[in-house]
């Protein structure tokens, strides 16, 4: 979007400060939705501002703004985002001609479209006998398995475990997923298991998840820290929180709830963790700060560490206000929970997926690749 204007607001709404920016742009029409370009304006906290850039911005530094082209990578709105984090698909391939020929595509990729194939043998039991990382320019991969070991080898079976909002968009991808679907019947195509994302716009400490009868675990690194409920990583039921800003290089708070479900699990059957966090920007419009104790003591709150009167009564009214004021619960609606759904069973139907299903991704860096990888992907020559 480029920046065709920029105003700064501050004032009072109901005896509350504010103090905003706002960015006024326009953009091209995507096709189908109109002619020319649109107008719109996204308002950020003066505050936000300031964070990002190390300083405080003066209106020289603001009208710089104007001319140049930026995207504004957060929701406006401050709701829960859902998306799609990684998808395990198993196929059966009964066809032995279908089979040699999926081989032989993986064989073909490198050359194909300018891709890292990496294959190597496993004859362990319960493990794919043929297996294949397909790595892109951009460092993202998706591996693929062939040939189920047991006390006999199943020959037909095949796996891709793939994140969908790293590898949608390549063409080597869609065309491995396009002939695996395709080579399989319908009834021989299901999703194993799906990582299910909600992103929550607030800084890590801001957020609290609630242990329950599953396994627990918390690893630290330096100032971050990671939840962790239920058996090993990849496991149905498996509820991960950590600061997904520190992890994709984000310029803004973002921490992500990430579970692992099972797609043939009924919604109301479900068991989606307990989590909380705090409305940090509800909080800005407020007198109320929570301090670092405090976090401590609504976090023993919702673990079922001791009762609210414990507390002192200062201490009391404070912790019952934040709790009742700015408190929120991660809430995932049967509606939201059922579109997403349906985005993964897409991966089953044989359509298309080439769209990432998460938006907060960091700024897309353009690939720094030789002109002929670039001439190659493009390239719909099958070599024989």
């Amino acid at each position: 979007m480029e920046i065709i204007g920029v105003n700064r607001k501050t004032g009072d709404y109901e005896g509350r400060p504010y103090d905003n920016v706002n960015f006024h742009g326009k953009e091209p029409f995507e096709d189908g939705e109109g002619v020319g370009e649109k107008v719109k304006s996204y308002k950020v906290r003066y505050s936000v501002l300031t964070e990002i850039f190390g300083k405080e911005l003066t209106d020289k530094d603001l009208s710089a703004f104007v001319g140049q082209l930026v995207e504004f990578y957060f929701d406006e709105f401050r709701n829960l985002i859902l998306s799609i984090d990684n998808i395990v698909l198993d196929l059966h391939i009964s066809s032995p001609t279908a089979r040699d020929e999926l081989m032989h595509l993986l064989e073909k990729l490198p050359i194909t479209h300018a891709v890292e194939v990496t294959h190597w043998d496993s004859f362990r039991i319960g493990s794919f006998r043929e297996q294949f990382t397909i790595r892109f320019q951009d460092g993202n991969s998706f591996w693929v398995g062939a040939v189920l070991n047991g006390r006999k080898p199943e020959w037909g079976r095949v796996r891709l475990d793939m994140n969908p909002n790293k590898v949608a968009n390549h063409k080597a991808f869609q065309t491995v997923l396009r002939h695996c679907v395709s080579s399989a019947r319908p009834m021989h195509r299901k999703i194993r298991r799906y990582d299910l994302a909600v992103d929550i716009p607030v800084t890590r400490q801001d957020a609290f998840l609630v242990k329950d009868s599953r396994a627990y675990l918390e690893r630290r690194h330096g100032r971050e820290w990671t939840q962790y409920l239920g058996a090993k990583s990849s496991t149905v039921g498996r509820v991960k929180l950590y600061n997904k800003a520190v992890e994709a290089g984000l310029c803004y708070p973002l921490t992500r709830l990430e579970m692992t479900l099972d797609p043939s699990t009924p919604y109301e059957k479900i068991n989606f963790p307990t989590a909380y966090y705090l409305d940090d920007m509800q909080m800005s419009f407020s007198s109320y700060k929570a301090t670092e104790t405090e976090r401590f003591i609504m976090n023993a709150l919702f673990q079922g560490c001791g009762t609210m009167d414990q507390l002192g009564r200062r201490t009391r009214e404070k912790i019952k206000v934040l709790m009742a004021d700015h408190v929120k619960k991660v809430e995932i609606s049967r509606e939201d929970y059922e579109q997403v759904l349906n985005q993964v069973k897409g991966y089953t139907s044989g359509k298309e997926q080439n769209t990432a299903t998460d938006q907060d991704q960091p700024p897309p860096q353009e690939r720094r690749v030789p002109a002929w990888v670039r001439e190659a992907e493009a390239s719909k020559e099958v070599l024989t």
